[in-house]
């Protein structure tokens, strides 16, 4: 049997964090600056480092990404697709943010970002369409229970 030590060390893949960021009923995108998938807008978020918890880097990428703090709701889904992301395995943990306070309107990750009504997004980077999509179903879902 191998020993959890060896099994960390050959363990290869990101934790990621993506967020759906609604500001003034409209969802909060970003112009991706960097390949893969250069050019597309995408949910803001990004890697968890190691001493982060999801939440801490949540709230680090979308201010990195945005400008705004923001404060996570609700847990929308781990999106794992091992085929989600071209620069190799890569697990999403997807919240659903609401955005405050705008800190800055100076990031150095994007090259533009934009509030869009929900109903006339633009095509979207890597998997965010699915995310989107689940959000959708469970807000469907959670007014049903009302």
């Amino acid at each position: 049997m191998t020993d959890i030590n060896t099994q960390i060390n050959k363990t290869n893949f990101l934790l990621t964090v993506d967020a759906i960021l609604k500001k003034n009923k409209k969802l909060v995108l970003v112009k991706r600056k960097w390949k893969p998938e250069k050019g597309k807008w995408a949910l803001p978020g990004g890697i968890i480092k190691i001493n982060e918890t999801a939440e801490d880097a949540l709230k680090r990428e979308v201010k990195e990404e945005t400008g705004y703090e923001c404060k996570p709701e609700k847990l929308i889904g781990v999106f794992d697709d091992p085929e989600r992301d071209p620069r190799g395995r890569a697990i999403s943990i997807c919240f659903k943010c609401k955005a405050k306070q705008k800190i800055t309107d100076k990031t150095t990750e994007t090259t533009s970002v934009k509030a869009f009504e929900e109903k006339k997004l633009p095509e979207l980077a890597f998997d965010h369409e699915k995310m989107i999509k689940k959000w959708k179903n469970s807000k469907n879902t959670d007014s049903n229970k009302k």
